[in-house]
């Protein structure tokens, strides 16, 4: 992406074509038609687009569709991401440690999770969103 520079909109990028006397850092009128593209963190690039406008519009509309993705994500409940978790650690793509995905729980830390989770976890809170669930809810169980 380094043919494309910043402009005054955040989140908004320019490109003009070669032969483009502002393409060459002068201070020189644009002559060509340039193109935008938008980005946004949690999206990456846009498309193309032939308008400032449209970049705009395209970014303006991802925030939305990123909004309403978050919005989803909040209806998983507590026993949702339970299971998933433990249908990780089961297959092994869970391990004990961040970036050690094939180093696996022994079998006795394992019953132990699997009693606390089953018979204590999942009774309290399996219904609840898990998005509710922040440090005072659970200091207060």
């Amino acid at each position: 992406m380094s043919d494309y520079r910043t402009t005054r909109t955040p989140g908004i990028y320019i490109r003009h074509e070669k032969a483009c006397p502002t393409s060459s850092e002068t201070s020189a009128r644009c002559r060509c038609t340039p193109s935008f593209r938008a980005r946004r963190r949690d999206l990456g690039w846009s498309p193309t687009f032939k308008s400032r406008e449209e970049a705009a519009e395209w970014k303006s509309s991802a925030a939305a569709r990123a909004e309403h993705v978050q919005r989803a994500s909040t209806a998983i409940t507590f026993g949702d991401l339970a299971r998933k978790w433990w249908a990780g650690i089961e297959d092994g793509s869970v391990g004990k440690r961040k970036g050690r995905k094939g180093d696996g729980y022994s079998p006795t830390t394992l019953a132990g999770y699997e009693r606390s989770l089953c018979k204590t976890l999942l009774r309290e809170f399996e219904n609840e969103r898990a998005t509710d669930l922040d440090a005072a809810r659970w200091q207060s169980w």
